[in-house]
């Protein structure tokens, strides 16, 4: 009977240590997924601080800044545009508008033109038959 308990205390002290040797494989396992978690995070740390530095210059460099006042210029050229073509636009309406007058009054003038034409060409036709020309408007012949 001793030889079995004897025989059993090497089997189970055997397998204790076999045990223990699953149990340090699998810490050490996590204790490298651990670190490589880690060194992974710190690589992202150290980057994201390279852009948090790199955008800050990139803002606040000279180029940056003449680069805001060419924009603050092309604002104001626009809106200057703007008010130019608004300002065009109208003087083209009021021209048009003077325009349109003009050319009803040279209508008129040519009506009055040859109106007075047609009087002349009778006043001429009668003043050959009369052999005297009266002066519209005096009574007085000519």
């Amino acid at each position: 009977m001793e030889e079995l308990e004897l025989s059993d205390y090497v089997n189970a002290h055997e397998l204790k240590g076999f045990q223990s040797a699953e149990k340090s494989s699998s810490e050490a396992s996590g204790r490298r997924t651990l670190r490589i978690a880690i060194l992974i995070l710190g690589v992202l740390c150290i980057l994201q601080a390279t852009l948090n530095i790199s955008l800050y210059l990139a803002y606040q460099s000279p180029l940056n800044s003449s680069l805001k006042g060419a924009l603050c210029q092309t604002e104001r050229a626009q809106s200057y545009s703007t008010q130019l073509e608004e300002g065009c636009n109208e003087q083209l309406r009021r021209l048009q508008r003077k325009f349109n007058a003009m050319e009803r009054d040279r209508d008129c003038l040519q009506d009055a033109v040859h109106q007075l034409s047609i009087e002349n060409a009778l006043l001429c036709q009668d003043s050959q038959g009369s052999g005297s020309i009266l002066v519209e408007g005096s009574g007085i012949p000519d």
